[in-house]
Order: C-alpha cells, then sequence, then structure tokens
C-alpha cells in the first residue's frame, strides 16, 4: 500500500504490483480497488500495475469541502 497526498490534503492510496509499463486502473463509484483483484494476476505479467483507491473510498481519505 503507497499514499500521496493531493494538492487539497486528501490521501490517496494505492497498491502497485507487476513489472513492465505502467497501468493505472479507476474503479467506479461504489467500488474500491480489491475490484480488480480477479483479473489482476493477467495484468500483473505484463504491467505495472497501480490500482487505485479513490478519494473517499477504500482506504483514501476526502477533503472536508467534498464531504457530506
Amino acid at each position: 500500500m503507497h499514499t500521496v497526498r493531493s494538492k487539497d490534503g486528501t490521501m490517496i492510496t494505492f497498491w502497485k504490483s507487476g513489472s513492465g509499463p505502467p497501468l493505472v486502473l479507476i474503479h467506479g463509484s461504489t467500488a474500491d480497488h480489491t475490484r480488480w483483484n480477479p483479473i489482476l494476476p493477467e495484468l500483473e505479467q505484463m504491467f505495472t500495475v497501480y490500482a487505485v483507491d479513490r478519494r473517499g473510498l477504500g482506504k483514501s481519505t476526502d477533503a472536508v469541502k467534498y464531504c457530506v
């Protein structure tokens, strides 16, 4: 698990696996990075995969002005 901080202070969490050219996977609005688990083994053979948790989902945080 890795994290980066966005300009507004939100911590964005991602998982890096595999090797090769980079491939960023971004899930839909109700999922998290585990959405990609069924296809990760195939993708990891050809790519360095970055599976991201979108802001406010999974392990990523959300900025105050975006919270409800």
